[in-house]
């Protein structure tokens, strides 16, 4: 008994010894992406086209009509305006919220995972500092609507294990991002590696240093109420190295173009200020009579009356013969307002 038992340990030995070796490598799946053999470019794609896209019209839904850009005569909840009647809709004011920390499509994980994959990393600088500028577009838009959010350690819920991130405060975020773009921008260098992966700028390197110190002169302006001595160090970094001088800088996703290809990417809040029939965006009467009386220029760019709304031939851009919609009223209060004019569509006062 003693013999036959020795025999099976020893036979049980080998075998455990002679699988120890491969085990690991029977249960990995060869096809699964590791961090070794992934992209990170792909994922800078994709959040530059989630976080461009992402708000689904908070913006303009809910912050512009507040600010009084934009008019509606839609009741709160009809067109999802909630600004213009000041009321609060969680499903309207968070969508910039949700989209943004969105754990399947959301611009600001992705672009993490892009960070990180590219971090230390020779050959991925330029990726790696593009994500840093870029990453600034998302967390600047996201502290200007809500204040303190978290930023130092969001989504890391799978590097970090972090499940609750702490909130950072604005002034905080700021001058973190503000240092980001400073750093980023000045360690872009068209010798180091070539981007392939940038639906912005096609990975033109000295276009990104451009985008890079004019987002530092936006941030060093949006500080000059409350630290003016700080916006006026910073917007002077910012001029020095180098900003937008013409609307070929400008920095924007393209999409589709007529041919109708890619629809799913088309911008679906176009249709808010649509011309070709009744839609439920109208230029503010505050905005467009300020602009109005200092004889703005860009004015005639930005509203046109139409004649006839499906013909655009029958456009006039003049602002003598257009006005704007005064906010907070709908199609029965507004008839109280005497610059509401029964004669006329009120859809031809478009922008």
């Amino acid at each position: 008994m003693k013999k036959t038992f020795s025999i099976l340990l020893a036979v049980s030995t080998m075998l455990l010894q002679g699988c120890d070796g491969d085990f690991e490598k029977l249960n990995r799946d060869p096809n699964a992406a590791t961090a070794e053999g992934f992209s990170p470019a792909y994922l800078f794609t994709s959040a530059q086209l989630f976080s461009s896209r992402g708000d689904d019209g908070a913006s303009l839904h809910y912050t512009e009509p507040f600010v009084q850009h934009f008019a509606t005569l839609s009741d709160a909840g009809t067109f999802d305006f909630f600004g213009d009647k000041y009321v609060y809709n969680k499903g309207g004011s968070e969508s910039l919220w949700k989209n943004t920390f969105n754990a399947v499509n959301g611009g600001s994980k992705l672009l993490e995972d892009a960070i990180q994959l590219s971090k230390d990393k020779p050959e991925l600088s330029n990726l790696h500092n593009m994500a840093r500028i870029w990453k600034t577009v998302i967390y600047h838009r996201l502290t200007d609507l809500y204040g303190d959010v978290p930023y130092s350690e969001a989504n890391q819920g799978f590097s970090a294990q972090n499940y609750k991130p702490k909130y950072d405060t604005q002034k905080d975020i700021y001058y973190h991002m503000l240092s980001e773009l400073e750093d980023a921008t000045a360690k872009l260098d068209a010798s180091k590696g070539a981007v392939t992966a940038d639906i912005v700028y096609g990975g033109d390197v000295a276009k990104w240093k451009k985008f890079g110190y004019s987002m530092m002169l936006r941030l060093g302006m949006r500080l000059q109420k409350v630290e003016p001595a700080t916006a006026e160090t910073w917007v002077k970094k910012a001029v020095a190295g180098g900003v937008f001088t013409s609307v070929d800088d400008n920095m924007y996703v393209r999409f589709p173009d007529k041919t109708g290809a890619n629809q799913s990417l088309v911008n679906g809040e176009s249709w808010t200020l649509s011309v070709s029939g009744v839609s439920p965006g109208k230029i503010s009467a505050t905005i467009f009579n300020y602009m109005k009386s200092r004889n703005d220029p860009r004015l005639k760019y930005m509203v046109a009356v139409y004649s006839d709304p499906s013909k655009a031939s029958t456009k006039n851009t003049d602002p003598a013969v257009q006005k704007g919609m005064p906010n907070g009223f709908n199609l029965v209060t507004i008839k109280t307002d005497p610059s509401w004019d029964n004669t006329k569509d009120q859809h031809q006062y478009q922008p």
